[in-house]
C-alpha cells in the first residue's frame, strides 16, 4: 500500500473526487455523491469535482487528472462505470505510484474485498462515505500517512480488505447542502438529483438501499423547501426525486407535493413509488404536479417473488393503478426478468 507523507504538500491535500457518468450532458448526469464528500470534507483538504463520460477515452481522462496535478483523487464507483474506473486506476498507479487513490460507491459497498484485491487503491470505503472521508483525511493530516486507516469503520485497504460497511449518519442535518452552498450550479446541469431521504424499510434482496441499516433518515423539510425555492429560480427543468419509498411516509409525501405545488409548478419530477401507499388523495396531489412515477413492480410471478422478498396482490395491485389512471397520472413499472424461480413462459 502506498504510503501518502502530508509533509510532501504545503497546507491542504489537492484532492480531485471522480465522476463518470453514463452519458455526457444527460439530465440525471450530476456529480452529487462527490459534491456531497466535498460538502462535508471542504475544511480539510483543497477538493475539486472532475466529470468524465462512458465514452471518453480512458488514457485522455488519465492525463487530464494527471496535468491537474492533485496529492490524491477519488472515485465514485457504481455498475456502469466500475471496468472503466479500475482501468483509470491502474493506468493512475504505473505512472504516479506515489500518488493517493480511493474510491468508494455502491458497487464497492456491495463488495469491498473484491475492488481492492483487484484494483491498486491505497483504500476504498463501504457504505455512506461523508464521515468515513473525513476521519480519513483527520488521520492523514494529524499523523502524515494512512498508517491504521483500517481500524476506520468502513474502511478497507490491501492488508485489510474485509472491511465492515460504514456506519450510517443518523442525523442528516449534519451533511451540508452541496446545492445550497454553491457547490453545485444546478445552472450548468440539464436536470438535478435531489436525495430526500437515505435508507429503507423494506429488504428487497436485488436492491442495496437497506444493506447495513433499514432505517429511513430524512432530510429536514426546511432544507428541502429551501432546495426546492433554488432549483425554481434557477429554472431546473427536471429533478430527479431520490427516495426510493417516496410514499411510504404518506403524510410526508404529501406535504412534499403540496410544496411542490406552489413553489416549483414549472418543473418535473419523477418519483419512485410503492402502490400499497397510494390512495385517492395522493394520486389527485401526483395529478396536479408535473410528474412521473416510477413502479417497482420487477414481476407477478408469486414463485420469484418470494425468491427477492416481495410480495404481490394482483387485485390490491389493480385497484392502485386504476387510481393513477383515473387521475390521469403518468407511470412506468419496473420489470427484472430472469428472477430466480422464473421460467421463459412466465
Amino acid at each position: 500500500m502506498t504510503i501518502f507523507a502530508v509533509s510532501d504538500i504545503q497546507d491542504f491535500m489537492k484532492i480531485i473526487l471522480v465522476s463518470i457518468h453514463i452519458k455526457k450532458n444527460a439530465p440525471e448526469a450530476i456529480p452529487l455523491a462527490a459534491a456531497m464528500l466535498k460538502s462535508a470534507c471542504d475544511d480539510l483538504a483543497d477538493i475539486s469535482l472532475s466529470e468524465f463520460a462512458l465514452d471518453d477515452n480512458e488514457s485522455e481522462i488519465v492525463s487530464v487528472l494527471k496535468n491537474k496535478q492533485p496529492d490524491g483523487i477519488g472515485f465514485c464507483v457504481y455498475l456502469w462505470n466500475r471496468e472503466i474506473i479500475c482501468n483509470i486506476i491502474k493506468k493512475l498507479r504505473n505512472e504516479c505510484p506515489e500518488m493517493l487513490l480511493f474510491a468508494g460507491g455502491p458497487d464497492i459497498t456491495a463488495n469491498i474485498s473484491r475492488f481492492i484485491k483487484n484494483t491498486p487503491v491505497d483504500f476504498a470505503i463501504s457504505g455512506e462515505g461523508e464521515n468515513v472521508l473525513r476521519s480519513v483525511l483527520k488521520k492523514i493530516n494529524e499523523n502524515g500517512n494512512l498508517e491504521n486507516i483500517h481500524e476506520i469503520q468502513g474502511v478497507g485497504t490491501k492488508n485489510f480488505p474485509d472491511a465492515k460497511m460504514a456506519l450510517s449518519i443518523e442525523d442528516l442535518t449534519s451533511l451540508p447542502s452541496p446545492y445550497l452552498s454553491g457547490i453545485l450550479d444546478v445552472k450548468k446541469y440539464n436536470g438535478v438529483l435531489w436525495e430526500l431521504s437515505r435508507g429503507c424499510p423494506f429488504q428487497c434482496a436485488f436492491c442495496y438501499e437497506s444493506k447495513g441499516n433499514a432505517t429511513v433518515r430524512q432530510f429536514c423539510m426546511e432544507r428541502i423547501e429551501k432546495e426546492l425555492e433554488l432549483f425554481e429560480k434557477n429554472g431546473v427543468e427536471q429533478v430527479f426525486v431520490l427516495d426510493p419509498t417516496f410514499n411510504k411516509n404518506k403524510q410526508r409525501a404529501k406535504q412534499i407535493l403540496q410544496l411542490i405545488q406552489a413553489k416549483a409548478p414549472d418543473i418535473h419530477f419523477t418519483f419512485e413509488v410503492r402502490t400499497e401507499f397510494l390512495d385517492e388523495e395522493m394520486a389527485e396531489l401526483f395529478a396536479s404536479v408535473s410528474c412521473g412515477l416510477q413502479i417497482g413492480l420487477q414481476s407477478t410471478n408469486i414463485t420469484a417473488l418470494a425468491e427477492i422478498n416481495r410480495k404481490f396482490d394482483s387485485n390490491a395491485y389493480s385497484k392502485k393503478i386504476k387510481l393513477l389512471n383515473e387521475y390521469g397520472v403518468i407511470f412506468g413499472l419496473d420489470l427484472i426478468f430472469g428472477l430466480p424461480k422464473d421460467s421463459f413462459s412466465d
